[in-house]
């Protein structure tokens, strides 16, 4: 609770410390990491700050720890707003936090269970304008154990990129 407080704090500073060491503290720390609702508010906040486009430098770095954090709880409750995290309108290096994140829920998760995460994911593999990108989206389609991906994966075989080919291949 006193984290969400200092996420919502007016003071830019404290907001950023309490996302940065988010981020840095959940992965050790099982009992948040099964927080439902924790995961939930976090998810929130990582919408409202989307929608309201984070503008500089330390502004993307805070979105980008909230994205990185939600990839640690053991809950899908942060898909939907990783998912809005994947759009092309958001900074690079928040959307791959968003990208390996939704990964890193995928293991948690045994799996990754959300059919529009899965047509997210192939469709950034197949047609994202940044390479790197579009590995790591085939990389995570392996990950997500979800039979709706191998449509997805069996397609990037015959990829023009052979970083996409290798990944497909390797995850099928």
């Amino acid at each position: 609770a006193e984290y969400m407080q200092d996420l919502r704090s007016p003071n830019f500073e404290r907001r950023w410390s309490a996302a940065r060491d988010l981020a840095s503290i959940l992965p050790h720390n099982a009992q948040w990491q099964n927080d439902q609702e924790f995961a939930a508010e976090l998810a929130n906040e990582l919408e409202s700050e989307l929608i309201n486009g984070p503008s500089g430098p330390q502004e993307i770095r805070y979105v980008h720890f909230i994205a990185e954090a939600l990839g640690e709880f053991r809950s899908e409750a942060g898909i939907p707003a990783l998912r809005k995290a994947l759009s092309r309108e958001v900074d690079r290096d928040v959307r791959e936090a968003a990208f390996m994140r939704l990964g890193k829920l995928a293991g948690r998760l045994d799996g990754l269970h959300d059919p529009d995460a899965i047509d997210d994911l192939v469709a950034t593999a197949r047609d994202d304008d940044d390479p790197t990108i579009r590995v790591k989206a085939t990389w995570i389609l392996g990950r997500t154990r979800n039979e709706r991906a191998i449509n997805g994966l069996t397609s990037l075989v015959n990829d023009g990129d052979p970083e996409v080919r290798l990944n497909a291949a390797a995850s099928l």
